[in-house]
């Protein structure tokens, strides 16, 4: 099988808006914000994501964790809402 050498080309910032923005829609909204450090192109394309599902971590955390550990954990998800809604 013939291999395809691509070298440091950057094919995905090559990919058509539309396209990136479909791609992104089959993520979490985390998985999508993740992709922003893929390229330049993509560091603010998750923000046009049409649907932000924000799961709170704390829903399926165990019982177990220590008062602290949630309140610490729900600061983090609060924070990361923030970001992404401040785009």
């Amino acid at each position: 099988p013939k291999k395809l050498n691509i070298g440091s080309k950057d094919i995905i910032s090559s990919l058509p808006e539309a396209l990136s923005h479909h791609i992104l829609s089959f993520l979490s909204t985390k998985e999508a914000a993740l992709t922003s450090l893929l390229s330049k192109k993509w560091r603010y394309l998750f923000a046009f994501v049409p649907n932000l599902d924000f799961d709170d971590p704390l829903r399926m955390c165990a019982d177990n964790l220590y008062h602290q550990e949630k309140t610490e954990l729900h600061r983090s998800f609060i924070d990361f809402v923030d970001r992404v809604l401040g785009l």
